[in-house]
């Protein structure tokens, strides 16, 4: 009974991994602004589809890890 209580009154929390897009979405179109007279335009293109890649690796993984679940639980080491 006590572990039904305590999953209905549960609260999920968001874990980081959640709130990368927000950092990602101006990262990518401000490499071209921030590199732009500093690398060679091929080098600029290399560095902005390798940060695309790392954002679908990350998105990825995200997906992979419990269905895109937040692991609170385990992270604060609580069985179930």
């Amino acid at each position: 009974m006590d572990a039904e209580r305590n999953s209905l009154n549960y609260r999920r929390q968001p874990t980081l991994t959640q709130f990368a897009p927000i950092l990602w979405a101006p990262v990518i179109p401000s490499i071209r602004h921030v590199l732009r007279g500093r690398l060679p335009p091929h080098r600029i293109t290399q560095v902005t589809i390798a940060t695309i890649f790392v954002a679908l690796g990350h998105a990825a993984s995200v997906m992979m890890d419990n269905n895109g679940r937040t692991n609170a639980r385990r992270s604060r080491g609580r069985n179930e």
